[in-house]
């Protein structure tokens, strides 16, 4: 089985106990024995016990208890990450060994940013769910930044990225390509199309993102090469606030029109490509290379393939394919 070698390599000749590992996992991301214990539904002494245990084997400390609950040391924080993956391993194994029935079984992770979550993934879910029903499906939401960790970490099987570079170390999958629009809501001023620019941008009050998210850092960059700056009234890191403050007239905002989905067709919100300033964004699928998806991960792969491009057939962005991404959209919407 695939997960063998690495699995031995990851116990590294310690008689670790898989109990012992799932319980010392649940501790660090609950931070508290008390919660873990009920939530696990055992004694606290005996979950007292089997951590003691496995320092003992480990020879090092990973929890130290407060009035606030069990927060990790420096050798817990290490061995966390080690004891997700070796749990990861042995989940696919069973996974895999399992598998001969032909129907997906396990666990299986995934996470989006804000931007995506609310257009892309209650479809995929709902089908999945739908589908396979003894799999235990997974999902968060965060930032790219984030999203990335928890991929190289092990703790999801999957991330939707928008323009993430590419590395060695991961697989991607671009699911459609969108163009970089000036957004705003009917209660302000539209300029013409012919006399839309990049330097028109200077004279407009903008709500952005911060620099955490890479479109603003592209768009911060093709600025400054113009010599040309943002007029920002707020950088605010939550998409729902800035389409809020768009809509309210406090100000326009430069996103990629496919996060726009629901307010383009509403019309309460409209965006405008700026010609001279073509900037596209791509939202992207990754998954590490040398973890081999499940059959359970195979087919929500599968589905997010699907939705995305459903979804993108009906005016969200354009569909991208698996060999190359696409170039910028000629027109806005």
């Amino acid at each position: 089985m695939r997960g063998v070698p690495r699995l031995l390599a990851n116990i590294n000749g310690l008689s670790l106990n898989f109990r012992q590992l799932s319980y010392f996992v649940r501790i660090a991301e609950l931070g508290s024995f008390s919660r873990a214990a009920a939530e696990l539904r055992i004694a606290q002494s005996a979950l007292s016990y089997q951590i003691s245990q496995l320092e003992d084997e480990l020879r090092v400390q990973l929890l130290v208890r407060s009035g606030r609950g069990a927060s990790l040391t420096e050798a817990g924080r290490s061995v966390l990450d080690h004891a997700r993956n070796v749990i990861r391993e042995l989940n696919e194994l069973r996974a895999d060994a399992g598998s001969s029935a032909q129907f997906p079984s396990g666990h299986v992770a995934f996470a989006a940013p804000p931007s995506v979550a609310r257009i892309l993934i209650p479809p995929v879910i709902e089908r999945f769910r739908a589908d396979y029903p003894d799999v235990r499906l997974s999902m968060r939401e965060e930032n790219a930044d984030a999203i990335y960790d928890w991929l190289l970490k092990g703790e999801i099987d999957f991330g939707l990225i928008y323009d993430f570079p590419e590395t060695s170390e991961l697989e991607s999958i671009p699911l459609l390509s969108d163009r970089m629009c000036l957004v705003g809501a009917p209660s302000l001023p539209r300029p013409a199309a012919s006399d839309i620019s990049a330097a028109g941008l200077e004279t407009l009050p903008l709500v952005v993102t911060s620099t955490r998210y890479n479109w603003r850092r592209r768009l911060e960059k093709a600025l400054v090469e113009r010599n040309l700056a943002l007029n920002i009234q707020a950088e605010v890191d939550s998409l729902s606030v800035i389409k809020e403050l768009v809509r309210s007239g406090f100000g326009y905002s430069f996103l990629p029109a496919s996060v726009l989905y629901f307010e383009l067709r509403e019309e309460s919100l409209w965006a405008m490509p700026v010609p001279d300033l073509p900037l596209s964004s791509t939202l992207i699928l990754l998954r590490v290379k040398h973890r081999a998806p499940s059959l359970a991960g195979n087919e929500l792969k599968r589905l997010l393939v699907e939705e995305a491009r459903r979804l993108s057939a009906s005016g969200w962005g354009m569909p991208a394919t698996d060999d190359r991404l696409l170039a910028d959209q000629a027109n806005g919407r």
